[in-house]
């Protein structure tokens, strides 16, 4: 089962994201750079762009940019963490 299916399964899962096909994470991060560089009167383009992101997205539902990727989030602090580590590791050991 591809990364892909198992995201699909209407279950729980727990992904590691670098086995997440690259050029999905590519269209998403670019819908969300759309996303948040609409103008506020385009409520139908925001809307679309959530669809397309969510699957689904009820005609009121909305989210004021800036929506961040969360997996960038998660990539910056696991590579802050690594240079902690590695400042840590060569303090010590010097």
């Amino acid at each position: 089962m591809t990364p892909l299916d198992i995201m699909k399964q209407p279950v729980a899962y727990a992904n590691g994201y670098e086995k997440m096909l690259f050029e999905a994470q590519n269209h998403v991060k670019q819908l969300c750079w759309e996303y948040n560089y609409t103008a506020p009167n385009e409520q139908e383009k925001r809307h679309s762009i959530l669809q397309e992101l969510l699957g689904t997205c009820p005609p009121m539902a909305g989210i004021e940019p800036v929506f961040i990727v969360i997996m960038v989030l998660i990539s910056i602090c696991m590579d802050l963490l690594f240079l902690i580590i590695i400042a840590s590791f060569w303090t010590l050991h010097r």
